[in-house]
C-alpha cells in the first residue's frame, strides 16, 4: 500500500509543476522537462534542453533526450539514475510556459537576430517580434531547419486581407528569412523627381499615375514626345506621351508591372537612366559611346546591374550591354554607340544573399555581390569572431547538402576547404562546448572547451580558487556513455608542496566543484552539495 501511495503522490506533485501534455510528446531543445524523483527533492527539478539536445542531471550527467517522447525519456532517466538510487520512482513531465524556441530572423525585417520565444509559437509571431518593413516579401517566407530542405510560406494575406494558411509552429534553431520585396517601379528622365517606389501588394500603376505621383509631373521646358516602358526583361515598348496627355489617347496608359520603368525621352536627347550616380538627359551630339554616356551621369551606382545594362532606342528597339566586361576585362566590343532619342538603362541588379547565423559578431544577412572574396574564410571574417565561436564546427547549408567546415584548420593553411559560398547558403558558427566550474572560485560558471582544456586550465578562466577553497576536495565529475558517473579526485594543494597534479584533459561537459575549507563528511557531502549544479547549468545556458 505504500507503494500505492507514494506512485499517487508522485503523480499528484508532478501534476502541479508540468503542464499537461500526453506522453507521447516528442521533446526537443529548448524544452522545459520536469523531473520528479520520489523522495529526492534535489533531484526533483526542472531541466532545460540544451541546443545538442540534452539535460545535465547531478550524479548522472549529460543526458541526450531530445527526439525521445515523455515516456521514453522518462523510462530512459530512470535506467540512469539506478547507478545512484536503488530503486527510483520517476516521473517525466513537460512545463510549457518555461518552455522556449530560439530563432533566427533574418533578411529584410525591421529587427534582424536570434530571438527566444515561447513553446507553441509560429513564424508569424517571430515576424511580429522582428517587425516587418515596406520591402518585407512576405510571399516568400522561407524557414530552414537543420537536416531539412527550405520551406517557403506565403504570408502576404496579413497585408492583403486574403486567408493566411495556418502558422508553421517553429523549432529550436530554425532560421526564418524574410527576401526583399521585389516589386518596384521607377520613372526616370524629363520628369520632376526621378526615382522609384514599391509597388503595393494588389495595386496597379499606369502612365499617367506613375508620371503624377512618382514622377511629379514632366520637368520644366519637357517637350512631351515619345516614353519608353522598359521592362524587366530587357524589352521595351514606346509610348506617345503626347497622343496620353493632348488627346487622351488611354490605348498608351499601360498598367507598370513589378520591375518596370518609364522613361520620359525627347527625341533630340540622349538619356542616361537606372542605377547611375547622376540621371542625365543631354542633347547637341550626333553619337556617343557607352564609356562616355556614362561620364556624362558619373559613373555607376553599386546597385547597377552592368552585365544586364541595355540600350533602348526611340522605337523600343533594345540592345544588350555588357559594361561589367567593357570596363572590367576591357572589352571594347561592348563600348557600343548611342544616337539622338536613344537611352542607356541600368537596371538595379538582384542580391545574391547568404546568411550567416549563430555565435558571431555580425549575424545576418551578407550580399555577396558586396563582398571581395566569397571563400568561406572571408566570409566568417566579416561576420566577426567572438571568443565564444566555434570555428572548428562551422556548417554551411545549400539546399539538401550540408558542408562541415573547420575554419581554424583553414586558416593555418588547409586551403583545399575553404570552399566558396553560394547565393541562398546558410552558414552556422555555433557556440563552444564548455566544461563547468563551480564552488569556491572567483568566477563560477561555463569555461569553453578546446581539444587542449585541462583542470587547471579550467580553474584558471574561472578566476583561480578562493581563500577559503578546499584545494585538496576538488574533484571532477564526468558523464560516461554508459550512463554512469565517472568521479575524478585532484589534490589541488600538492601544487604548493612542489608536487605534480594530475592535470587531467577535459571533455565537454565536465564539472569541476572546488568545496569549501568548512565543508564536512568527505566525498558523499561534497556529491550531494553538486546536486544544485544541473539547475545552475540550465540557468546559464538558458
Amino acid at each position: 500500500m505504500g507503494g500505492a501511495l507514494a506512485g499517487v503522490m508522485l503523480t499528484m506533485v508532478a501534476a502541479v509543476f508540468a503542464a499537461p501534455m500526453g506522453t507521447d510528446y516528442v521533446i526537443g531543445p529548448g524544452d522545459a522537462i520536469q523531473l520528479m524523483v520520489f523522495g529526492e527533492p534535489d533531484l526533483s527539478k526542472e531541466y532545460l534542453v540544451g541546443p545538442g539536445g540534452s539535460v545535465t542531471i547531478p550524479l548522472v550527467g549529460q543526458v541526450v533526450v531530445a527526439d525521445l517522447s515523455l515516456a521514453q525519456a522518462q523510462e530512459l532517466l530512470a535506467e540512469r539514475l539506478r547507478s545512484v538510487l536503488r530503486v527510483p520512482r520517476v516521473q517525466v513531465g513537460l512545463n510549457e510556459s518555461a518552455s522556449v524556441r530560439k530563432v533566427y530572423v533574418l533578411g529584410y525585417v525591421g529587427t534582424q537576430g536570434s530571438m527566444l520565444l515561447p513553446f507553441g509559437a509560429g513564424v508569424l509571431d517571430a515576424l511580429a517580434v522582428a517587425g516587418v518593413t515596406d520591402i518585407s516579401d512576405l510571399r516568400k517566407v522561407q524557414i530552414t531547419r537543420v537536416g531539412e530542405e527550405a520551406q517557403t510560406i506565403d504570408l502576404s494575406g496579413v497585408r492583403t486581407g486574403q486567408r493566411i494558411p495556418a502558422d508553421k509552429k517553429v523549432g529550436y534553431g530554425d532560421v526564418i528569412f524574410v527576401p526583399r520585396l521585389e516589386d518596384r517601379v521607377a520613372v526616370l528622365g524629363l520628369v520632376k523627381t526621378p526615382g522609384s517606389v514599391v509597388l503595393p501588394l494588389g495595386q496597379e500603376v499606369n502612365v499617367l499615375d506613375a508620371l503624377a505621383r512618382i514622377g511629379g509631373g514632366l520637368a520644366e521646358g519637357a517637350v512631351p514626345g515619345t516614353a519608353l516602358l522598359v521592362h524587366q526583361t530587357g524589352a521595351a515598348t514606346s509610348l506617345d506621351l503626347q497622343a496620353l496627355l493632348r488627346d487622351g489617347d488611354t490605348s498608351q496608359n499601360h498598367l507598370l508591372k513589378a520591375g518596370d520603368a518609364l522613361v520620359v525621352q525627347q527625341s533630340d536627347n540622349i538619356s542616361v537612366v537606372g542605377e547611375v550616380n547622376r540621371p542625365v538627359t543631354f542633347g547637341g551630339v550626333t553619337e556617343v559611346t557607352v564609356l562616355q554616356a556614362l561620364a556624362q551621369a558619373e559613373g555607376y551606382t553599386p546597385k547597377a546591374d552592368r552585365e544586364h545594362a541595355r540600350i533602348i532606342g526611340a522605337g523600343g528597339e533594345s540592345r544588350p550591354v555588357n559594361v561589367k566586361a567593357l570596363t572590367d576585362e576591357g572589352d571594347l566590343s561592348q563600348n557600343l554607340k548611342l544616337h539622338p532619342g536613344d537611352a542607356l538603362f541600368f537596371p538595379e541588379r538582384r542580391p545574391e544573399n547568404l546568411q550567416v547565423v549563430g555565435k558571431v559578431e555580425h549575424p545576418g544577412v551578407m550580399d555577396l555581390v558586396e563582398q571581395e572574396q566569397r571563400d568561406i574564410l572571408r566570409i566568417v571574417t566579416a561576420a566577426g569572431e567572438l571568443p565564444e565561436s566555434d570555428l572548428t564546427r562551422v556548417r554551411v547549408f545549400r539546399g539538401e547538402q550540408t558542408f562541415a567546415v573547420n575554419v581554424v584548420a583553414v586558416r593555418e593553411g588547409d586551403l583545399k576547404n575553404n570552399i566558396q559560398l553560394q547565393p541562398d547558403d546558410i552558414v552556422l558558427v555555433p557556440e563552444k562546448s564548455a566544461v563547468y566550474v563551480f564552488g569556491t572560485v572567483l568566477r563560477q560558471g561555463r569555461v569553453s572547451w578546446d581539444s587542449k582544456l585541462k583542470v587547471l586550465d579550467a580553474i584558471s578562466a574561472a578566476g583561480g580558487l578562493g581563500p577559503r577553497a578546499n584545494e585538496n576536495g576538488t574533484v571532477l565529475l564526468r558523464a560516461k556513455p554508459e550512463g554512469t558517473t565517472e568521479v575524478v579526485h585532484v589534490r589541488m594543494g600538492d601544487l604548493a608542496k612542489g608536487k605534480a597534479v594530475d592535470n587531467v584533459d577535459l571533455e565537454p561537459g565536465d564539472i569541476i566543484y572546488v568545496p569549501n575549507l568548512g565543508e564536512r563528511g568527505g566525498l558523499m557531502n561534497t556529491l550531494r552539495d553538486l546536486l544544485y549544479i544541473g539547475t545552475v547549468i540550465a540557468a546559464f545556458d538558458r
